[in-house]
């Protein structure tokens, strides 16, 4: 309760994670951690990657809804506001890596739109490392399989409640993308090309969320496999036919 009005555990963490990452982006920005870019531009862009994040991941979120329930939601679910949840985090990195490149190149200009994805791919850690810990206080299934490590934990009283013990995933992912925004922060100082940072984060991203989702319980759709695996393999497979692409364009 805040000041007499209710919301939910995932709401806040949401609205929060978006505040996080506007102020740490902000300082960084100020701060000269990156190159400067047309303030309008930027503003043009922020609005443009949040849209494709956001709808990315409403779509596959309808589609884990449908395959794990067996009934599509309605179709107003997809364009409802962020804290009503039904989000892919997959979804929002395969509409990212597809369509933010292009539009940043025609925006920015083939100069420097790879250093405005390095910067984007920084940020986009910190989003996870607080949005995630919603799931986690909703106890709305997103954690793992059950476990006898002594740090699982009890959703008794969550949305989804869970009997047994069980690998608290949101905590996996919070640490895992707190480690990769320190480690990629780092690693853009010393970067030797522009769009480095950025095919690093999606690449080390969608093999993490890969391996991860051995751990979490979304139902397989294909052999072993997970609809959000297999949408990584594709975010890792484009992943890998971007950076070649930089990579030759740098050296010719």
């Amino acid at each position: 309760m805040f000041w007499g009005i209710e919301i939910g555990w995932y709401a806040l963490f949401q609205y929060t994670s978006v505040v996080f990452v506007l102020v740490v982006g902000a300082w960084l920005y100020a701060a000269k951690w990156t190159e400067k870019w047309d303030a309008m531009d930027s503003c043009v862009l922020f609005w443009i990657a949040g849209f494709l994040a956001l709808s990315g991941s409403r779509i596959i979120g309808y589609l884990e809804h449908y395959l794990a329930f067996g009934n599509y939601l309605p179709i107003q679910a997809l364009w409802q506001l962020p804290h009503h949840g039904h989000f892919s985090w997959c979804g929002a990195l395969l509409f990212l890596i597809l369509f933010l490149p292009p539009v940043a190149k025609k925006i920015l200009g083939a100069v420097n739109y790879w250093s405005y994805l390095d910067f984007v791919a920084i940020n986009l850690c910190l989003l996870p490392v607080v949005a995630k810990q919603g799931c986690l206080f909703a106890g709305d299934g997103c954690y793992g399989i059950p476990t006898t490590l002594p740090w699982g934990m009890h959703f008794a009283y969550g949305a989804a409640p869970s009997l047994l013990p069980v690998h608290p995933t949101p905590i996996y992912d919070g640490i895992f993308n707190a480690l990769l925004f320190i480690c990629l922060l780092q690693a853009n100082s010393i970067k030797k090309y522009s769009g480095q940072i950025a095919m690093g984060y999606f690449g080390l991203s969608s093999c993490y969320y890969m391996v991860m989702e051995f751990l979490r319980i979304n139902p397989k759709v294909w052999t072993i496999f997970t609809l959000p695996q297999l949408t990584y393999f594709v975010v890792l497979a484009i992943t890998l036919y971007r950076h070649r692409a930089i990579y030759y364009s740098r050296n010719c």
